[in-house]
């Protein structure tokens, strides 16, 4: 009877391994072969970030993922639209500015990575729409808005680099980082600063799988810790910043809207996260984690008192994005009219000016011609 038994699970085992690895073969097919037609797609096609690996970029360049080098150009062709990024003197993709800010200047300093770098020309960046519209809404002001984003940084990078930033005098730093942080850090395959080695060792294996993945997707609350550390991040700049009497305004994080996504953008967005980001197989599994993130750091910005930006709930469309985190110029735009929505709030009160919100959002809508 005990030998019957054993046989029974014995056999069960092998079934179950078996029906695993076909099932897992059949994923690893199926990817192969949706993957083939993805890499044909427009949506790679006209996406800087895929066209351009950092090898590209390396005239660029002085130290890689550090800083670029000062008047380097870089032109070329992203589909149908040419594509030139020009960095200043100081080493940032902005326009030339004096270091000691000149009288009657507001200005602002914009911190983060690719997605803030990101733009098919210095003029269409964030940080430059910002500035216009900022400029527009307040004739007696002057603002100067200046885009220090370095692509591939991650939180701590700009935390390390206080001298850096405030030397420029800023009035206020608007920061938006955290898909380096979740992937390049938190989701990273070794040197991940929150999780257990030998518990980190053992999701490497698991989550090698595109079958657990799919049958296990990653709990968000697990990385809770994880994020906890970006968060502490952004407030060491806060309260940096506040000691020299300057603002600090932080975004939300926004990325494509799973649920309005089609198949076919789903599926380009998978093969965005497995190629681009390593140990996440499914667009999925990474939107579950930002939305995690973006919820947390709503409840952090509170206990803390830190200006929060919408940005996640603002720029949602997938039509406005050309991947998972980097955006296309209408979503740039949109970026753009979010920020300034939040920086204005910031304005109106030091100018002891509190407008119906009606009336704000009337102005900007004329500006870029929002519904």
């Amino acid at each position: 009877m005990k030998l019957t038994v054993f046989k029974i699970v014995y056999l069960m085992l092998i079934s179950i391994i078996v029906v695993s690895l076909i099932a897992e073969l059949y994923l690893v097919l199926n990817r192969y072969i949706v993957n083939r037609k993805v890499r044909q797609s427009t949506m790679v096609k006209n996406n800087v970030f895929t066209q351009y690996d950092r090898s590209n970029w390396e005239t660029l360049w002085e130290i890689p993922g550090i800083k670029y080098r000062a008047n380097s150009i870089f032109e070329g062709m992203i589909g149908q639209e040419k594509m030139v990024v020009k960095i200043n003197s100081h080493g940032f993709r902005a326009k030339e500015f004096k270091i000691e800010k000149p009288k009657g200047i507001y200005r602002i300093i914009c911190i983060g990575a690719s997605t803030t770098f990101q733009g098919t020309t210095n003029e269409t960046t964030y940080p430059a729409l910002l500035e216009k519209i900022l400029n527009k809404k307040y004739p007696n002001m002057h603002f100067e808005v200046l885009n220090f984003g370095i692509s591939g940084s991650h939180s701590d990078f700009w935390v390390s680099r206080f001298a850096d930033l405030f030397k420029f005098q800023p009035d206020m730093i608007i920061q938006y980082n955290a898909v380096n942080d979740i992937t390049g850090l938190f989701l990273s395959k070794q040197n991940n600063p929150c999780t257990d080695k030998n518990k980190l060792l053992l999701l490497k294996a698991l989550h090698a799988s595109f079958l657990y993945q799919k049958l296990f997707p990653l709990n968000p609350a697990s990385m809770d810790n994880c994020f906890r550390l970006t968060f502490q991040n952004f407030n060491r700049i806060a309260l940096e910043a506040k000691s020299k009497g300057v603002e600090y305004v932080v975004g939300t994080f926004a990325a494509p809207d799973y649920s309005k996504a089609d198949e076919s953008v789903k599926a380009y967005l998978d093969y965005h996260v497995q190629t681009t980001w390593g140990r996440a197989k499914y667009y999925s599994t990474y939107y579950h984690l930002l939305a995690r993130f973006n919820h947390l750091l709503r409840d952090y910005a509170r206990q803390v008192n830190m200006n929060l930006v919408y940005v996640d709930t603002s720029v949602t469309d997938p039509d406005l994005f050309t991947d998972m985190c980097h955006m296309n110029s209408k979503g740039i735009e949109k970026m753009a009219y979010t920020f300034a929505e939040g920086v204005s709030r910031i304005i109106d009160k030091k100018l002891s000016i509190d407008p119906p919100i009606h009336e704000e959002k009337a102005m900007l809508k004329v500006i870029f011609n929002y519904s």
